[in-house]
């Protein structure tokens, strides 16, 4: 398992699993605009700063076309037994009690999330329903107002909901299939290349 916002290695890895004759499941946990939304906001940001990331993001995954399923992540915090069930079912993998508690099983963490990690400390997970303060709460009018205008993100929306792993139908590929690289593909990767060529320089601290 690993969890990727790196794009090219997510289609790299896509490419080399279908060569291989294996089979890869592609897992989007996707927050609601809202839940993006009010994340900038306690951060002192506009209601829309994460907009142009989320669009980017979701449309150059879209371009790849890369099988998935996907998981709402505010169903997944209200109901974690039953949305892991029907993950587990969506991608062909076996659950038991207790899958969900990921907290009592051995980890072993190189990179990573901190909250995840700081949740196998406490023995519990840490992660809760949000609960918006009243000074978020009236800006969501202005917010909804947005959204109901921009067609990019409610398209985004509509096929991440059309991939949910709540559908019985919704089923994850048993071979990987190819995919392609899109557009964007080549001149971020040779921009990865020439970092790896090119150190990076840090000036001391007097």
């Amino acid at each position: 398992m690993d969890s990727s916002k790196e794009l090219c290695w997510v289609v790299d890895t896509q490419r080399w699993a279908a060569a291989k004759g294996l089979a890869v499941s592609n897992v989007l946990l996707w927050k609601s605009p809202v839940e993006l939304a009010y994340s900038g906001f306690k951060r002192g940001k506009g209601l829309m700063f994460w907009r142009d990331m989320f669009v980017r993001y979701y449309e150059e995954f879209f371009s790849a076309q890369i099988p998935f399923v996907s998981v709402f992540f505010d169903e997944l915090v209200q109901n974690p037994i039953e949305k892991i069930q029907r993950l587990c079912d969506s991608i062909d993998m076996s659950y038991f009690p207790g899958k969900e508690e990921f907290w009592g099983k051995e980890h072993h963490h190189l990179f990573g999330s901190r909250g995840t990690r700081n949740q196998v400390e406490l023995g519990h997970s840490a992660v809760l329903p949000t609960r918006f303060p009243e000074e978020f709460m009236v800006r969501i009018p202005e917010l909804q107002e947005a959204l109901d205008k921009d067609v990019r993100v409610r398209g985004i929306e509509m096929r991440l909901r059309l991939q949910e792993v709540s559908s019985a139908t919704i089923k994850s590929p048993a071979v990987s299939p190819v995919g392609h690289r899109p557009w964007w593909y080549y001149p971020r990767r040779a921009k990865q290349k020439l970092r790896s060529y090119v150190p990076v320089l840090t000036v001391p601290e007097e």
